[in-house]
C-alpha cells in the first residue's frame, strides 16, 4: 500500500483516507508490483513492524531493479515516477495531465 494510506492506518486516522487520491495510490502499488516482478523478491521490508514506510529499503529494492534493467532507461524512469513517495509528485496517468 502507498505511504499515505499506511500513514493513515498507523495514525488510526480513517477519515483522512477519503482525501487520498486513489489513482496515485494505484500507481504507487503498480510500481511496487513491477519491482517485485522485476527482481523476483517480495518487498515486505519496505514496511516495518511498526507500520512505518521505510524509504531507504524501497531505494535498495529500486537499485536492484535498476541494475537488473539497466538497458531499459524508459522502464526505469517510469517505475521511478510510479514509486515516488510524495503523492503530489507521483503521476496519476489519468487523462492528459502533465503529472
Amino acid at each position: 500500500m502507498s505511504p499515505e494510506i499506511l500513514k493513515c492506518i498507523k495514525n488510526q486516522d480513517m477519515n483522512s483516507l477519503n482525501n487520498i487520491d486513489r489513482f496515485k495510490n494505484d500507481v504507487f502499488c503498480l510500481g511496487m508490483t513491477i519491482i517485485e516482478l522485476g527482481i523476483l523478491k517480495s518487498l515486505t521490508k519496505v514496511v516495518t513492524k511498526d507500520h512505518i514506510f521505510d524509504t531507504s529499503q524501497l531505494q535498495k529494492y529500486f537499485e536492484q531493479f535498476k541494475n537488473e534493467y539497466k538497458n531499459n532507461k524508459l522502464l526505469i524512469s517510469l517505475v521511478q515516477k510510479m514509486i515516488e513517495v510524495n503523492p503530489i509528485s507521483r503521476p496519476t496517468f489519468v487523462g492528459n495531465q502533465s503529472n
